[in-house]
């Protein structure tokens, strides 16, 4: 009896650890060993350990090694990577080899958000920016591939001639309209609330889908009939699991979200993110964000090369 009991015993310590130690996840990072992807990677690593996961966080330095490491690792190991339209934009342009791209499906995305471009101005205003004959300096950042040709379009449909001066990053292009270099910028949600916050007007969305901040989108301003899209999308997909683990994922990062003390949300910033999450949205609709996103800016990668 005694044995009986000794084995029962052994059984159940065994079980109980390894329900302790929990399922081996891989954090891997996209993007650099810096900047947004790589705060909420390591942000969501240190989450997953809370939760009771075994973790073990890779960042290889950028979309191509990320890529390759993700070729070697097991089938039967869960991945859990960042994908955004920026990282995979020029892998899917087909300017480079062996490096993806990595996309999204509807079987292993958890979580996206979506983000669009918007029209920012200190003495301007939408009846100036899109009336006939109007003449100012517009600032975007990277590419041109996508940016010249919405500013043309802008001029075509509304016959005004203004000018596109490109800026090396967003943060350049925000200071150049503080300090008068230009007097419109296209820049996304981030930006744009630093831009108020500092005395700046944004008045308008590039979007052909969900309006997140404001009332009105180019589309609706511009003269034309062509669509203005600029949206982006970042996903968070888990790879190498199956429809019950990443069923399971979806619902703890959601949880994460709705929790002030987590990790994901102090590498936001410590409040509700300003992105739309859209978690209501079907997992198709966050999918074709994410992918299309890609899609989008690839093109612009592509003829910005040619």
């Amino acid at each position: 009896m005694k044995q009986k009991i000794s084995i029962l015993l052994s059984a159940f310590i065994l079980f109980a650890s390894s329900v302790l130690a929990g399922e081996k996840i891989i954090v891997l990072n996209t993007a650099s060993n810096n900047g947004t992807m790589f705060s909420q990677s390591t942000a969501y690593a240190e989450d997953f350990k809370t939760l009771g996961y075994e973790v073990e966080f890779v960042s290889p330095g950028n979309a191509c090694k990320a890529w390759a490491y993700l070729q070697k690792v097991p089938s039967n190991q869960p991945v859990f990577i960042n994908i955004d339209a920026y990282g995979q934009a020029k892998p899917a342009s087909g300017l480079l080899e062996n490096c993806g791209p990595i996309m999204a499906s509807n079987k292993d995305l958890v979580a996206a958000y979506l983000d669009h471009f918007h029209v920012c101005t200190l003495n301007g205003s939408a009846n100036e920016l899109f009336s006939k004959g109007a003449s100012a300096k517009i600032g975007t950042n990277k590419p041109g591939g996508f940016w010249q040709p919405v500013v043309d379009q802008i001029n075509k449909e509304n016959k005004s001639n203004h000018k596109r001066i490109q800026y090396g990053g967003s943060g350049d292009t925000r200071k150049a309209l503080l300090s008068g270099e230009v007097d419109y910028v296209f820049l996304s949600t981030g930006h744009t609330y630093k831009l108020e916050n500092a005395g700046a007007t944004c008045f308008a969305e590039f979007t052909d889908s969900k309006k997140i901040k404001y009332q009105n989108t180019v589309n609706e301003l511009s003269a034309g009939k062509d669509k203005f899209d600029s949206s982006f999308a970042t996903g968070w997909s888990l790879f190498n699991a199956d429809k019950k683990m990443v069923k399971k994922m979806r619902v703890e990062v959601r949880s994460l979200f709705e929790n002030n003390d987590s990790n994901i949300i102090k590498a936001l910033g410590g409040s509700t993110p300003i992105n739309y999450y859209g978690w209501d949205e079907s997992i198709s609709t966050r999918v074709k964000w994410v992918n299309g996103s890609i899609d989008t800016w690839a093109r612009a990668i592509k003829k910005a090369s040619e």
